[in-house]
């Protein structure tokens, strides 16, 4: 008895054996269709030590094109924070002055303005005395102040680098109120 449960034994170690070694199960690809319905946004920082140039694109809309026809092309006004030497004015700056050569439109700005309360004042002169189109800047640092002067003048677009989320009916923001 103790050789047939030995032989039995053996035997299905035996099988075990043989069907471990068979061949390996054909590769099953598995195809999903997945429906995304929410936005990702990832953001990354980084440091450049070098200059860079970078090119800006203006395009002029159509409603745009079409008022600049009527009533002579768009007048635009930059108000900038900081020393228009500094790379991120300066790329704004540089891609207004680009259309202004371009003749699509009118541009002037005030640099260098500063954070002590300054840019209140300066977008308040600039909207009563020349009444532009259109200002572009940055209100980080300023946010309060660019959004109270906004919001005094809503025939004015105002266009803007900022912190927060554009305002009904006249404030768009760039670089994203998450820079």
């Amino acid at each position: 008895m103790l050789r047939k449960t030995l032989i039995l034994l053996l035997g299905t170690v035996l099988l075990s054996l043989m069907a471990a070694c068979g061949a390996a199960p054909a590769p099953v690809a598995v195809v999903e269709t997945v429906v995304v319905t929410q936005e990702v946004e990832k953001i990354v920082t980084v440091e450049v030590e070098k200059e860079v140039e970078k090119v800006v694109t203006v395009e002029v809309t159509t409603e745009a094109a079409a008022a600049e026809t009527e009533s002579g092309p768009l007048v635009v006004f930059g108000a900038y924070a900081t020393a228009i030497e500094e790379p991120w004015d300066g790329v704004i700056h540089a891609a207004l002055n680009a259309a202004q050569e371009a003749g699509q439109i009118e541009y002037t700005f005030t640099d260098d303005i500063g954070y002590s309360g300054d840019m209140e004042r300066v977008l308040r002169e600039v909207a009563e005395e020349t009444q532009p189109d259109v200002i572009f800047g940055d209100a980080f640092g300023n946010e309060e102040a660019v959004r109270r002067v906004a919001a005094d003048y809503p025939d004015i677009a105002f266009v803007f680098g900022s912190g927060g989320g554009p305002a009904e009916p006249n404030f768009s923001v760039f670089d994203n109120w998450i820079h």
